[in-house]
């Protein structure tokens, strides 16, 4: 998602461009997905203000059976866009403020897949369901629930503490 804004930056302040977007972007998981969406570029004095929703169907695993899936996913971008100032016009450096997250390269190109594909991080689910009644993966056999019925019996204590359990019950006290 690269933008030519050479011709935008001679614009006065205030200016705002509209774009359409419907393209690629490799997201986290290293696929290119398809995004669709709307983004606003507002021209500041020394900086591009880019604003805009958009949509994406992301791949991902389901977090109780761990079976692959895709999940839409609405992402907001509101990120300032820094001009580079010329060595020789900056001042001098006083210790204090940081260098801007994102800015313009000296080619004027406004290049977005980082800040698209971070927002999409961002506003995905934290945990994925393949559906609202997933069952999960069996802990003794590690078998897909939702796919195998499993007659694995589920053990309520770790093996390794049932000395402990034995000596609780026969002292009368329940584990």
């Amino acid at each position: 998602m690269r933008y030519d804004i050479g011709q935008f930056l001679k614009e006065p302040m205030g200016s705002v461009r509209d774009y359409e977007v419907d393209t690629g972007v490799v997201m986290e998981s290293g696929e290119k997905e398809r995004v669709k969406g709307h983004l606003s570029l507002t021209r500041l004095n020394r900086s591009i203000w880019v604003r805009g929703r958009l949509e994406a169907e992301v791949g991902g695993v389901c977090s109780r059976c761990l079976t692959s899936l895709r999940q839409p996913v609405t992402a907001f971008i509101d990120e300032m866009f820094q001009l580079k100032i010329p060595q020789y016009m900056r001042p001098e450096p006083t210790g204090e403020g940081e260098e801007p997250e994102f800015t313009i390269g000296d080619d004027h190109v406004l290049d977005l897949e980082e800040v698209v594909r971070q927002a999409f991080i961002l506003n995905a689910p934290m945990k994925s369901l393949c559906r609202d009644d997933c069952k999960g993966i069996c802990s003794v056999c590690g078998g897909n629930r939702n796919t195998q019925p499993c007659d694995c019996e589920a053990r309520s204590t770790n093996p390794v503490l049932n000395r402990l359990a034995d000596l609780l019950t026969r002292s009368g006290e329940e584990f």
